[in-house]
């Protein structure tokens, strides 16, 4: 049970700003200390910069079924869930205090906001408090949106953009870690979709599907236009397989 409260003078000016505003004003010497911290590691045009963690902070608000004080502490840890890309293990620790001591969040906040940055790119599990379910519905839903096909092309640039064997069907040799393909590194995501029980507020679902549709549309399009050029199995002969 969450025990302390956070204490907030009225600021007529603040309630008529939207809620993330209102957070960004409330919390502006964290944001501008995460985004030094991005800066100064080169993390910039990279899949986990600056962008992406307001990107999952902000979206924290969109998805949540909570009320406002569990809004506020998944978008602090939406903020600062990049710190396992910026620093080492050994110094993610002191770099979490850093953040904190940035803010007037209380310990057992701290403690939430903490557990839930480490675990998030775990697996669901039912001891999962409610600022880190957020917190891992949000990343994904944000992974899921239009430009995940950029970053797809940017971030495994040294594969071949697709195997005329598997387009419309899976390469079982194929995974997450190892996607063989651009495309097939673009399909990961929808594994998210697809498979049940990776999403846990129904918000966050629903905005995952919407998203993925965008996704199935290129993959289809591209699928389509290869079929089009004879660039798919069967038609594509086998002895002209580079991959």
């Amino acid at each position: 049970m969450l025990m302390c409260r956070l204490v907030r003078k009225r600021n007529s000016v603040l309630e008529k700003m939207k809620p993330q505003n209102i957070l960004l004003s409330r919390y502006g010497t964290l944001v501008e200390m995460v985004r030094a911290d991005h800066i100064a590691k080169g993390a910039i045009g990279k899949g986990h910069d600056f962008y992406h963690a307001l990107r999952v902070a902000n979206m924290c608000l969109k998805i949540s079924d909570y009320d406002s004080l569990i809004d506020e502490l998944a978008w602090v840890a939406g903020l600062i869930h990049n710190v396992d890309h910026l620093f080492p293990a050994n110094e993610i620790g002191s770099n979490l205090i850093r953040y904190f001591d940035a803010t007037s969040l209380c310990a057992e906040y701290r403690h939430i906001i903490k557990l839930a940055v480490e675990r998030h790119s775990g697996r669901n599990h039912p001891d999962d408090s409610d600022v880190q379910i957020c917190l891992m519905d949000a990343d994904k839903v944000v992974c899921l949106e239009a430009d995940v096909i950029m970053r797809a092309a940017q971030f495994v640039c040294h594969l071949p953009t697709f195997d005329p064997r598997f387009v419309r069907t899976d390469d079982p040799s194929a995974n997450y870690r190892n996607p063989k393909t651009v495309i097939r590194d673009l399909l990961g995501v929808l594994e998210w979709v697809d498979l049940d029980g990776w999403f846990r507020l129904p918000k966050a679902l629903e905005m995952a599907q919407e998203r993925a549709k965008f996704i199935r549309l290129f993959i289809n399009t591209f699928a389509r236009q290869l079929e089009a050029a004879n660039m798919l199995s069967p038609e594509f002969p086998e002895e002209l397989i580079t991959n």
